[in-house]
Formats: C-alpha cells, sequence, structure tokens
C-alpha cells in the first residue's frame, strides 16, 4: 500500500495485565485495539472512515486481513483470538476499503509487541489450504496496484503419515513481461522457518528479518530464530527447476521438523513496482512449491492468479492474456475469470453473469472450468437443487447460478466477506481466421432482482510479429533505362536493355488487418550489356603556301588525314533498393500500397575504339600564286588504334509508386504488379515491376 506504516493501539484498561511495548514516536497512531481477558484477545479495528460510494456503486466498506504474530490469522472485522503459548507476540492489521476510491487503502497497523498468558485450549489454526489432501496454497488479500503493498498468505501441511523437513519455494515475476511487477518486501515466519540461499551462510537483506523482529520468540519453543545462522543447500526438483524457467524471481526458506497432519502458515509481503502492468484487466501469477526432503511425502506446487486493479472492485471481468501471439492463436485457449460479490442485506438466491464475447472467439466451444459457489451443471431437464446454468446469446453467453445461498455483505450475522463473493471462470476457443485486432468483453451481473452491475472491460491485444518474405522479380522500363557514358562520355542515354530481375525479402507485421508498413530489400543485376558501335570515318585536307622561290615559282605543300574508328561500349550494373510502403489488405486475398524507394545503382563497363589514323602528304611545286602545280605524294603515314577504357559509377536514384497484391496477401504466397516514375538524371522514367512472394 502507499505509505504504510508501522502502528498500532495497545489498551491497558481491561483489567488484564496486558503488556504493551510502545515506542513514543508512534503512540498517538492507533488503527486497532487488543485486549486479553482470561486468556482469550479480543481485537477490534479503529479505522479512518470511508468516503462517499462511486457512481452506480455499493457503499464502500473495509475488508480485513488480522495476522496475530503466531502463524494464524482472519477475516473478521472483530476476531477474538487464544495463544497457545505465553510470549511477545506482534499482531498486524490491514484493511483494504472496497468500493472507496476517494482513498488509498489505510496504512498496515503493526503492533510494537502484546504479552499473552497462554492458553491448552488455543485457536485452532486457519489455513487458506483447500482440504487435507492439498500440500501448499497461496491468496491474495486482495488484487495488486502500483506502489501498493500486498500481502500474501501462504500455507502448507504436511498431508501424509511421515515427519520432514523441506523447503518453501516463493516464485515471482514472470519473464514473460518485459519488467517486473512486484519487488519483496518481508517474510513474517512463525514456525522455525529460515532463508535458504546459495551463497552458505549468507542471508540477503530483502530476506532478513525487518528492524525490531530479529529475535522474536517462537511460539513452539520459546526459542530466539536468527536466520543468518542457517546454512542449507539448495534441494534438486524438477517443479523448481521449471518454474525457474517461467519466472524470474525467486524466495526460499527452509522448514523443519513437520509431522504428519501439521498445518503451517508464512505471511509474504510484496510491493508493485512502478513498471507494473497498466492494464486492470490483467492476471498476473505466482508461485509456491513444497519440496520436502523425505522421499515418502511428494512435492506440490500452487500457481496463484492475481487480478492488477485500478481500484478494490469486487465485480471484475479478467483474462488470462493481454497480449498474445497471433502465430500461436489457433492453439492458444483464453481464460477468462468474472468475479462478483453480494453486497446485499440479504442472501442472493440467484446470480446472473451476462458476458459480451468479442468477435473472433467460438462461443460454441465455451467450457465452464471453475466456479463458486460450488454447485453441479444443471442438466437438461430441469431441477430445484443448486446448479450452474449456461446458454449462448447472440451477443455472449450468460451463465446462471441457481438455487444457491450467496450471504449479503451488509446482512447480519456476516464477518466472512469471502462467504459473499463468488467467481466463474471459463475458457474459450478463439476461430481459425479470428481477425487480428484488439478484442475486448465486459460481464453483467444481476442478483436475484436487483439492478444490474456492469464490470470493467478486458481487453486482449495482438503482438504485431514478425513477417519476412522471400520475393523475385523484374524491373522494366518502357522507355529505357537510364546509363551513363554510353560511347562518348557521361550522357542521360537510354538503355537498350529495358529491364533487369531482381531478387530480395520484404518485412512486415505478421498478418496484419489494419494499415501497416512495410520495408523491403531487394537486389537487381544485370550482367554485361553491349551498347552498340559508331563508326567514325573523317577526311580532312589543309594546304600550306610556301615562300616564292629564286626562279619566280611557289612551293606548295598539301596535308589529307583520314580516321577510320569503330567505337564500342558494354555496361553492367548491380543495384540495391530499399522500398518503403503503407500498405492495407483489403481482404485475405487482395493488398494494395504506396510507397517510395532509395535505389543504389553501382555502374561498371568498358569503352574500346579500333581503326586506324591515315595521313598523307603532297608537295608540289606551281608558276605564280595562280598557276598549274605539279604534284607528288609522299609515303602514307598509317597510325593503328586499339584503346580500351573502364568505367565505374555508384549513383543514388529515388523513385515513387503504388501496387497490387493478389494471393494470400496476410500470409501465403501472393503475386504483384508495381508502377511508378524513377528519378532518372534530369527526367523521371516510367517503370514497372512485376513479382511473385510469400510473406511467412
Amino acid at each position: 500500500m502507499k505509505n504504510w506504516l508501522l502502528l498500532f493501539f495497545c489498551d491497558l484498561a481491561f483489567g488484564t495485565g496486558l503488556l504493551c511495548q510502545i515506542p513514543d514516536s508512534v503512540k498517538t497512531l492507533a488503527y486497532f485495539s487488543a485486549a486479553q481477558e482470561n486468556g482469550i484477545f479480543q481485537f477490534k479495528p479503529q479505522l479512518p472512515p470511508l468516503g462517499l460510494p462511486r457512481a452506480g456503486a455499493p457503499a464502500p466498506f473495509y475488508v480485513y486481513h488480522w495476522e496475530f504474530g503466531d502463524g494464524n490469522f482472519s477475516a473478521d472485522e472483530n476476531p477474538s483470538h487464544v495463544y497457545a503459548n505465553r510470549g511477545t507476540y506482534f499482531p498486524i492489521l490491514c484493511a483494504t476499503n472496497a468500493y472507496d476510491d476517494t482513498q488509498d487503502p489505510p496504512p498496515k497497523g503493526k503492533s510494537a509487541g502484546i504479552l499473552a498468558d497462554g492458553n491448552p485450549n488455543p485457536s485452532p489454526i486457519k489455513t487458506v489450504l483447500k482440504d487435507d489432501r492439498q500440500f501448499i496454497a497461496l491468496k491474495a488479500i486482495r488484487g495488486a496496484r502500483r506502489n501498493e503493498e500486498l500481502v500474501l498468505i501462504l500455507s502448507y501441511q504436511n498431508s501424509t503419515k511421515k515427519e520432514t523437513n523441506g523447503e518453501l519455494h516463493f516464485f515471482y515475476n514472470e519473464k514473460v513481461y518485459p519488467a517486473k511487477h512486484f519487488d519483496f518486501l518481508e517474510a513474517r515466519r512463525h514456525f522455525g522457518e529460515l532463508p535458504v540461499t546459495e551463497a552458505v551462510g549468507v542471508v540477503p537483506a530483502s530476506l532478513q528479518e525487518p528492524s525490531g523482529w530479529s529475535s522474536v520468540f517462537s511460539p513452539q519453543n520459546d526459542i530466539a530464530v536468527d536466520a543468518r545462522e542457517e546454512e542449507e543447500f539448495p534441494i534438486p526438483n524438477t517443479l523448481v527447476d521449471n518454474a525457474r524457467k517461467v519466472f524470474r524471481d525467486e524466495n526460499t526458506w527452509s522448514f523443519p521438523n513437520m509431522k504428519p497432519g501439521e498445518k503451517r502458515n508464512m505471511f509474504l509481503s510484496v510491493k508493485g513496482t512502478e513498471t507494473m502492468l497498466k492494464d486492470t484487466s490483467a492476471i498476473i501469477h505466482v508461485k509456491g512449491i513444497f519440496v520436502p526432503t523425505n522421499a515418502a511425502v511428494p512435492s506440490e506446487e500452487f500457481t496463484l492468479d492475481i487480478e492488477i486493479v485500478s481500484s478494490h472492485d469486487p465485480n471484475a471481468i479478467l483474462v488470462s492474456d493481454v497480449r498474445v501471439n497471433y502465430r500461436l492463436i489457433k492453439v492458444k485457449d483464453l481464460d477468462y475469470k468474472v468475479k462478483f460479490q453480494n453486497n446485499g442485506e440479504g442472501p442472493a438466491k440467484k446470480v446472473e453473469v451476462a458476458i459480451t464475447i468479442p468477435e473472433g472467439l467460438n462461443k460454441s466451444k465455451v467450457k465452464p472450468v471453475d466456479w463458486y459457489p460450488k454447485c453441479p451443471v444443471c442438466p437438461k431437464e430441469g431441477t430445484t437443487t443448486s446448479c450452474l446454468d449456461f446458454v449462448t446469446t447472440d451477443n455472449g453467453i450468460v451463465f446462471t447460478f441457481r438455487n444457491i445461498y450467496l450471504p449479503g455483505s451488509q446482512q447480519k450475522g456476516v464477518a466472512d466477506f469471502d462467504s459473499t463473493k463468488g467467481y466463474v471462470k471459463y475458457r474459450i476457443v478463439p476461430e481459425k481466421n479470428m481477425p487480428k485486432r484488439p478484442f475486448r468483453s465486459q460481464a453483467k451481473i444481476v442478483f436475484d432482482k436487483n439492478p444490474p452491475i456492469y464490470t470493467n472491460y478486458s481487453s486482449t491485444h495482438f503482438k504485431k510479429g514478425f513477417s519476412p518474405g522471400p520475393k523475385v522479380g523484374y524491373a522494366y522500363f518502357p522507355n529505357g533505362g537510364e546509363v551513363l557514358d554510353p560511347l562518348y562520355g557521361l550522357e542521360n542515354t537510354a538503355d537498350p536493355n529495358k529491364g533487369y530481375p531482381f531478387i530480395g525479402c520484404t518485412f512486415s507485421a505478421y498478418k496484419p488487418w489494419n494499415i501497416y508498413p512495410q520495408v523491403e530489400l531487394l537486389t537487381g543485376l544485370r550482367g554485361k550489356t553491349d551498347l552498340g558501335e559508331t563508326g567514325i570515318h573523317t577526311s580532312d585536307t589543309t594546304a600550306f603556301i610556301k615562300t616564292p622561290t629564286p626562279n619566280g615559282f611557289y612551293k606548295y605543300y598539301l596535308r589529307d588525314s583520314t580516321a577510320d574508328i569503330v567505337k564500342t561500349a558494354t555496361r553492367a550494373f548491380i543495384t540495391v533498393e530499399i522500398p518503403v510502403s503503407m500498405r492495407k489488405n483489403i481482404n485475405r486475398w487482395l493488398g494494395v500500397g504506396l510507397g517510395g524507394s532509395a535505389i543504389i545503382i553501382f555502374d561498371n563497363g568498358t569503352t574500346t575504339k579500333n581503326g586506324q589514323y591515315t595521313v598523307t602528304q603532297y608537295f608540289g611545286d606551281g608558276e605564280g600564286p595562280n598557276g598549274p602545280i605539279t604534284w607528288s605524294a609522299g609515303p602514307p603515314l598509317v597510325s593503328p588504334v586499339n584503346q580500351s577504357n573502364s568505367f565505374s559509377a555508384v549513383r543514388t536514384r529515388i523513385s515513387f509508386f503504388v501496387d497490387i497484391n493478389i494471393g494470400l496477401v496476410r500470409a501465403g504466397p501472393y503475386l504483384g504488379i508495381r508502377g511508378g516514375y524513377s528519378q532518372g538524371g534530369t527526367k523521371m522514367r516510367p517503370f514497372v515491376q512485376v513479382s511473385a512472394g510469400i510473406k511467412l
């Protein structure tokens, strides 16, 4: 609970010689009184007044949990108790304000110590065991809340005819949840139980007795118990090993000399953490395991369901799983529990629990698992005895307790509030094609002919899951793809080879029903492609006029150059494409998407030149500048050309697209077509991709 304090009240004015050890710092704070007369203690709560009731809810009231300091407890408002042995005991009161949302539960009241005379006829020990065949059981005094202390009763007994020692294991904080729900506070032990650790003789601070409790008289033998002297080794046990795979945290105690038929209690205090689940329809679990050393005494485990609450309302619907894996939904049964309490002034003869069943859960396969008040299932022919009836309706199922007797919490003479509570627990099977959407249930509870009480909603969400999907396809550019440097240098030129194959994988949520994102990684490969050839033939004649000769003639010079060259180029590339899209599966056969992609292109190739340059020189003499010339040709000069240059470049491009998938688009094989525009140099080029894939 929030701000739990160590509080007490001791009344010395009853003429009983009651001895109280009262620290001065808490003398003015009182939450209960205790008076002894003829060896019988009478306890009386003194709690703050409750607030106004919630709208539509019954009047608030307190639910009590008393610990008498000797291993016994009570849920009565004004319990009486007889201690077996003379000694000093430390009673505790924990109260829960049901239906009162205006304040937190009151602080825990703890006595500083009372002296009991002892009596040969003590109060019989109470436990939370169901019967004499059970070895271990756990019970929480209320639901769990953040930052609030929660007391658990751990009862165990030796149901055999053999005496035994052994160990008690307490497991909490399930590994299935990423954060822990509880911090362990303390264990109140009264039968010689001692903490067990793997480091012999070392007891963690969390397991040591709190201040003021390190030397408490044991009612069994009147000797002081010091946990730090205990040295124990863990006892191998399959149940314990399995529990360690499920739970993150564990506390263990050894217990000594348990006689046949003996019953004992421990009281464990844990505190809800800041990281506790917020979902108040969730059920979390703790586990206790009884491990005897005597091979003739069997081990046994007990798993306790604990509901997470925002207020302590006895009427609620809870679900075993608030987040489930959609891949496993076909083999996953869901357990629901509806709890209720008769808050009337008289008993209820009939309780009707009508529950809405969400889409996707099979109403025809609802199976009642457990219920209280205990009664048989109603026969088809009808009966006048107590029984449980259940029928399906258009939107749910109705459980009806008929001909029962469920006391009211305000009924005269009713002190045990647990007797006014009931529940029904049922199991339901999801349908094969259940929608992957959050679903929730609510219960309507009617006691006899009173107005209905509506519970909270229980909500279950699906984990997103992960679905990889291999994919192959072909990319096609109707107007030709872009290439670089086909023949003469860096240019934007249409690729005569208009497409290339690709392979890759998609990544998205498993079987999504709503709009969802998808990321892909695709790799395309185009082998070497001949981009064609260009033949170059040129002819160039150059005349040079020389100076006059002495005989009055002129000297001439001519040069004729011819080039015959063939220029060819080949190109290849690898692409890495990362498409990102938002998608919607219209139904199980058709899906659409809209998105864009980033493309990295790794170009490589060669450019070659083959041919020759030919140069012929002519010499001539003539009369005057325009007179006749007599030419004579010199030998031709031929230069062969054989040149090869490699080419590589890295380019990035952006594209935008829409696409359609046809097939088993949520999970399974499909065919897809995608179209859009890709940035190609200075302009956008249209493209089309056809593909086949499978979503796993």
